[in-house]
């Protein structure tokens, strides 16, 4: 961002949906939609029953990352 003069990112609505339906799906196979945890925001009165947290680890996190990088960015606005 620097380098290009720009000084905000933003994910795009598109890519926060894709994004939120990607842990929704994941999570369905799992038995964390089964408990009434705190992974699943069951303990915030009022909140969306979804899991809160990034379940498929770091490494894919970073493949995410990476494949978006190269695809310049993909799924963010840039100024």
């Amino acid at each position: 961002l620097r380098r290009a003069g720009r000084t905000r990112i933003e994910s795009t609505a598109e890519a926060d949906a894709g994004w939120r339906k990607r842990i929704d799906d994941y999570a369905a196979a799992t038995l964390f939609c089964r408990a009434d945890s705190w992974y699943m925001s069951a303990n915030m009165p009022g909140k969306v029953r979804q899991m809160i947290n990034y379940p498929m680890g770091i490494p894919d996190y970073l493949a995410q990352w990476r494949a978006s990088a190269q695809a310049g960015y993909a799924g963010f606005d840039i100024a």
